[in-house]
């Protein structure tokens, strides 16, 4: 797992000229890292299927087996498929 946290994250934003996705987690009284916002920054983004709303976030790399609906995503050996889950 590449991350992990059980704050609340929010997709925050999508620029379509930069492919870049941003999710975060605004600093909040009872948050586990208190003072300060956690930005996730994505680059390169050619496909989302996400909430609006994460109420605790796990970040992993699909290493192996990449479902099926994913594959046409992999074409350049460079990109990275990530999986998001609450």
């Amino acid at each position: 797992m590449l991350f992990n946290s059980k704050r609340l994250f929010q997709t925050w934003m999508y620029s379509v000229s930069h492919s870049t996705l941003i999710l975060r987690s605004t600093n909040t009284e009872d948050s586990e890292m208190k003072g300060y916002n956690i930005d996730i920054e994505f680059w390169g983004t050619q496909y989302m299927e996400l909430p609006s709303l994460f109420k605790g976030i796990q970040i992993q790399m699909y290493e192996g087996d990449i479902p099926d609906n994913l594959q046409k995503f992999k074409v350049d050996i460079d990109n990275k498929i990530w999986h998001l889950s609450l």
